[in-house]
């Protein structure tokens, strides 16, 4: 956690951690904070027996695990679980739990196909990109699609693009920003498409693109510049300086400690990437 938080409850020797934002509270007062400044990523799921024996063995919260028992037993929505759990420590004043209350119902209030978006928008949010990516698809395939308005689809198809730059390349996350662009008409979405373009070497089709959409001269001077960023802080980047080294190897002629070397490191990325995101996915 971080910041400031005035703690007057007991502080637990072993946290409850929150997978989804990799989170740790040690503290009624944290996961009170938790609750608060993460609203939008807040399901009934994550309030299960495990929060209950950690309020009750580590924080000595009795009365609110209890509480928190038999909410979940008698499957209570999520507006009464977070009141419940704000309530049972004096951090947050009325004023600012009735707000929580209204976000909890406008959040409610909305079509299913918003709901699963703001599920799929967190997974995204803290790089759960194959879940992200599923749930997206799952949206666009349902009868919700129907209830989204062209900005809301267009959004979708923008945030698969996303996904697309993290786990399968440029090509197929610029065919999503184009679709996007053509349902919400937004510039951000045509910016990436062109971006996209530029940054997977797809320089015709860039060209092309840049007379189809009349793009403006300000514009191009925008995308010129993220892009020109984009590879200033490649260059500044560890993994940009290891693969010029395995690079110089093959220009040198050493193939076999090239290939070697590349395999090394090409087999720490997917370990490093399975430990860091393995559990999470499995969750």
């Amino acid at each position: 956690m971080s910041g400031l938080i005035l703690c007057r409850g007991k502080h637990a020797q072993n946290p409850y951690h929150f997978e989804l934002t990799d989170t740790d509270v040690y503290t009624i007062e944290e996961l009170c904070f938790y609750i608060y400044n993460n609203i939008y990523a807040i399901t009934e799921e994550i309030f299960d027996e495990k929060l209950v024996t950690w309020l009750k063995e580590e924080i000595d919260m009795d009365e609110i695990a209890m509480k928190l028992s038999s909410m979940i037993k008698n499957h209570n929505n999520l507006k009464d679980i977070v009141v419940s759990i704000l309530c049972s420590a004096d951090y947050y004043c009325e004023e600012e739990i009735v707000r929580v209350i209204d976000t909890i119902d406008a959040i409610y209030g909305l079509p299913d196909g918003l709901k699963r978006k703001i599920k799929a928008d967190n997974y995204l949010k803290y790089g759960y990109y194959p879940q992200a990516l599923s749930e997206y698809e799952s949206i666009l395939k349902s009868d919700d699609a129907r209830q989204l308005s062209p900005g809301a689809y267009g959004s979708i198809l923008h945030n698969m693009g996303i996904v697309h730059l993290h786990i399968t390349g440029y090509k197929t996350a610029a065919d999503c920003f184009k679709e996007a662009y053509s349902k919400n008409g937004e510039k951000q979405s045509l910016m990436q498409y062109l971006y996209t373009l530029k940054l997977g070497g797809m320089d015709e089709e860039f060209d092309y693109e840049l007379g189809h959409f009349n793009v403006s001269t300000q514009l191009l001077s925008e995308i010129s510049n993220n892009y020109v960023f984009a590879l200033d802080e490649a260059k500044l980047s560890d993994g940009y300086e290891k693969i010029n080294k395995i690079e110089h190897l093959k220009k040198s002629g050493k193939l076999s400690e090239y290939y070697r070397q590349l395999d090394s490191y090409t087999e720490k990325m997917k370990n490093d990437y399975r430990e860091k995101r393995a559990v999470r996915y499995n969750v």
